[in-house]
Protein backbone atom coordinates (compact mmCIF):
# COMPACT_ATOMS: atom_id res chain seq x y z
CA UNK A 1 0.00 0.00 0.00
CA UNK A 2 1.66 3.25 -0.86
CA UNK A 3 1.71 5.50 1.79
CA UNK A 4 1.71 8.61 -0.56
CA UNK A 5 -2.13 8.18 -1.02
CA UNK A 6 -2.88 8.99 2.18
CA UNK A 7 -2.89 12.04 3.93
CA UNK A 8 -3.36 13.49 7.11
CA UNK A 9 -6.59 15.23 7.37
CA UNK A 10 -8.27 16.25 10.59
CA UNK A 11 -11.68 14.93 10.84
CA UNK A 12 -13.30 12.11 9.74
CA UNK A 13 -11.57 10.25 6.53
CA UNK A 14 -12.58 11.51 3.04
CA UNK A 15 -14.43 9.49 0.98
CA UNK A 16 -13.12 6.74 -1.07
CA UNK A 17 -13.46 6.51 -4.93
CA UNK A 18 -15.62 3.62 -6.54
CA UNK A 19 -12.68 1.18 -7.10
CA UNK A 20 -11.06 1.97 -3.90
CA UNK A 21 -8.43 4.33 -5.27
CA UNK A 22 -9.95 7.57 -3.98
CA UNK A 23 -7.40 9.31 -1.08
CA UNK A 24 -8.77 8.01 2.22
CA UNK A 25 -7.96 10.24 5.17
CA UNK A 26 -7.65 8.36 8.72
CA UNK A 27 -10.46 9.51 10.95
CA UNK A 28 -9.10 12.24 13.14
CA UNK A 29 -9.57 12.38 17.11
CA UNK A 30 -12.66 13.96 17.89
CA UNK A 31 -11.42 16.64 20.07
CA UNK A 32 -11.90 16.31 23.80
CA UNK A 33 -15.58 17.43 24.99
CA UNK A 34 -16.42 20.24 27.49
CA UNK A 35 -16.17 17.87 30.90
CA UNK A 36 -19.79 17.44 32.22
CA UNK A 37 -20.21 20.72 34.65
CA UNK A 38 -21.17 20.06 38.33
CA UNK A 39 -24.82 20.58 39.31
CA UNK A 40 -25.74 23.97 38.99
CA UNK A 41 -26.95 25.38 43.06
CA UNK A 42 -26.28 21.79 44.51
CA UNK A 43 -29.07 19.88 46.39
CA UNK A 44 -31.72 22.69 47.27
CA UNK A 45 -33.45 20.08 49.74
CA UNK A 46 -32.15 19.45 53.14
CA UNK A 47 -34.09 22.06 55.03
CA UNK A 48 -37.48 21.23 54.68
CA UNK A 49 -37.75 17.98 56.96
CA UNK A 50 -37.10 20.60 60.16
CA UNK A 51 -39.73 22.71 59.05
CA UNK A 52 -42.30 20.34 58.94
CA UNK A 53 -41.33 18.80 62.62
CA UNK A 54 -42.37 22.51 63.68
CA UNK A 55 -45.41 22.96 62.00
CA UNK A 56 -46.22 19.59 63.22
CA UNK A 57 -45.65 20.38 66.34
CA UNK A 58 -47.38 23.70 66.19
CA UNK A 59 -50.38 21.93 64.98
CA UNK A 60 -50.11 19.53 68.52
CA UNK A 61 -49.84 22.48 70.94
CA UNK A 62 -53.02 23.96 68.81
CA UNK A 63 -54.80 20.65 69.21
CA UNK A 64 -53.61 20.08 73.04
CA UNK A 65 -54.70 24.12 73.50
CA UNK A 66 -57.92 23.67 72.12
CA UNK A 67 -58.52 20.13 74.22
CA UNK A 68 -57.50 21.83 77.67
CA UNK A 69 -59.92 24.93 76.53
CA UNK A 70 -63.12 22.04 75.80
CA UNK A 71 -62.57 20.65 79.16
CA UNK A 72 -62.41 23.74 80.91
CA UNK A 73 -65.25 24.64 79.46
CA UNK A 74 -67.27 21.33 79.82
CA UNK A 75 -65.71 22.10 83.77
CA UNK A 76 -67.52 25.30 83.59
CA UNK A 77 -70.54 23.91 82.68
CA UNK A 78 -70.49 20.80 84.62
CA UNK A 79 -70.39 23.55 87.67
CA UNK A 80 -72.65 25.51 86.46
CA UNK A 81 -75.25 22.37 86.47
CA UNK A 82 -74.40 21.69 89.76
CA UNK A 83 -74.92 25.39 91.32
CA UNK A 84 -78.36 24.99 89.30
CA UNK A 85 -79.54 21.99 90.58
CA UNK A 86 -78.47 23.56 94.57
CA UNK A 87 -80.76 26.20 93.35
CA UNK A 88 -83.26 24.62 92.34
CA UNK A 89 -82.69 22.20 95.57
CA UNK A 90 -82.42 25.46 97.71
CA UNK A 91 -86.06 26.34 96.33
CA UNK A 92 -87.64 23.01 96.52
CA UNK A 93 -86.54 22.90 100.28
CA UNK A 94 -88.14 26.33 100.79
CA UNK A 95 -91.69 25.03 99.15
CA UNK A 96 -91.57 21.85 101.25
CA UNK A 97 -90.79 23.68 103.94
CA UNK A 98 -93.62 26.36 103.14
CA UNK A 99 -95.90 23.28 103.08
CA UNK A 100 -94.91 21.75 106.10
CA UNK A 101 -95.47 24.79 108.10
CA UNK A 102 -98.99 24.87 106.33
CA UNK A 103 -100.02 21.51 107.42
CA UNK A 104 -98.23 22.24 111.27
CA UNK A 105 -100.37 25.40 111.64
CA UNK A 106 -103.70 23.70 110.34
CA UNK A 107 -103.17 20.60 112.74
CA UNK A 108 -102.30 22.82 115.36
CA UNK A 109 -105.04 24.99 114.83
CA UNK A 110 -107.38 21.89 114.33
CA UNK A 111 -106.05 19.85 117.70
CA UNK A 112 -106.23 23.07 119.85
CA UNK A 113 -109.01 23.79 122.30
CA UNK A 114 -111.49 26.81 120.79
CA UNK A 115 -109.78 29.20 123.86
CA UNK A 116 -110.45 33.19 123.57
CA UNK A 117 -107.18 34.93 124.83
CA UNK A 118 -107.06 36.69 128.21
CA UNK A 119 -107.73 40.22 126.93
CA UNK A 120 -110.36 39.57 124.05
CA UNK A 121 -113.93 39.51 124.29
CA UNK A 122 -115.81 36.60 122.75
CA UNK A 123 -118.02 37.72 120.03
CA UNK A 124 -122.13 37.69 120.13
CA UNK A 125 -122.46 34.55 117.94
CA UNK A 126 -120.23 32.51 119.91
CA UNK A 127 -121.83 33.99 123.17
CA UNK A 128 -125.33 32.92 121.68
CA UNK A 129 -123.67 29.23 121.07
CA UNK A 130 -122.39 29.25 124.17
CA UNK A 131 -125.67 30.00 125.78
CA UNK A 132 -127.70 27.25 123.56
CA UNK A 133 -125.27 24.86 124.00
CA UNK A 134 -125.56 25.40 128.05
CA UNK A 135 -129.34 26.06 128.05
CA UNK A 136 -129.93 22.29 126.61
CA UNK A 137 -127.61 20.90 129.45
CA UNK A 138 -129.30 22.17 132.86
CA UNK A 139 -126.28 21.59 134.47
CA UNK A 140 -124.04 23.35 132.81
CA UNK A 141 -126.82 26.13 132.66
CA UNK A 142 -126.64 26.49 136.48
CA UNK A 143 -122.56 27.01 136.44
CA UNK A 144 -122.98 29.40 133.81
CA UNK A 145 -125.09 31.40 135.24
CA UNK A 146 -123.34 31.35 138.74
CA UNK A 147 -119.97 31.88 136.95
CA UNK A 148 -122.27 35.34 135.73
CA UNK A 149 -123.37 36.81 139.18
Amino acid sequence: MDSSKFRYCSGGGGAGGDDGSGYGCDGGGDDGGVDGGGDIGGDGGGDGGGLVIVVVMLMVVVVVIMMLMVVAMVEVVVEMMMLLVLVVMVLVMMLVVKVVLKVVVVVVTVMMPDKQPAGDQPDEADEWSRRVSLENDEDDWCQYKLQQS
